[in-house]
């Protein structure tokens, strides 16, 4: 058997004393980020409880993160059968150091859906019909080294005019999903 000199045992035991700092016990990332594109589902209901009519919904979303920001990106908005295309137009990102966070992602709102059928903000969103723009906003917990991370809509989901009225708070709007690095 070969005998171990000091100057690998050194080395050996820099690299282990170096993976201990980095993943440490309690999860926490060293540099928690989102830089760089992303692909998304999130699925859910919109209705009222009240009146006990409720459809499905489901949101692919792809967009793109430098720094702290989303800066451009879609999202296919299905709801009953309709499709609404937003443009992302903007929105942030923060995590604290065991990567659990906020996401808000600013879209535009086109009038109608692909077809011309269907008033996206009235029907889809449950907004006024001149309603143009909306932030949705998720709370998030990054996974899997980064690569991944789990949202559902926050407590003040929908922000931006017309939302105003409820608070943002939708409950006619729930919804949760998981995004992938691409």
């Amino acid at each position: 058997m070969k005998k171990m000199n000091l100057k690998t045992f050194a080395s050996i035991l820099a690299t282990s004393v170096l993976t201990l700092i980095i993943a440490r016990a309690d999860g926490a990332f060293a540099a928690p980020t989102l830089a760089g594109n992303w692909g998304c589902l999130t699925t859910g209901v919109f209705g009222d409880v009240a009146d006990g009519i409720n459809f499905s919904l489901a949101q692919l979303m792809q967009f793109t993160i430098s720094a702290n920001k989303v800066t451009s990106g879609v999202v296919r908005y299905h709801i009953s059968g309709q499709l609404c295309v937003l443009p992302v137009t903007g929105g942030t990102y923060n995590l604290n150091t065991s990567g659990v966070g906020k996401l808000s992602i600013a879209l535009t709102i086109p009038a109608l859906d692909v077809d011309g059928d269907f008033p996206c903000a009235a029907d889809g969103f449950g907004l006024g019909e001149d309603v143009e723009s909306v932030t949705e906003t998720f709370d998030i917990v990054v996974a899997d080294q980064q690569t991944q991370f789990g949202m559902v809509g926050a407590d003040d989901f929908l922000s931006g005019p017309g939302a105003s009225e409820a608070n943002g708070d939708f409950s006619s709007i729930i919804g949760s999903g998981r995004c992938v690095k691409q």
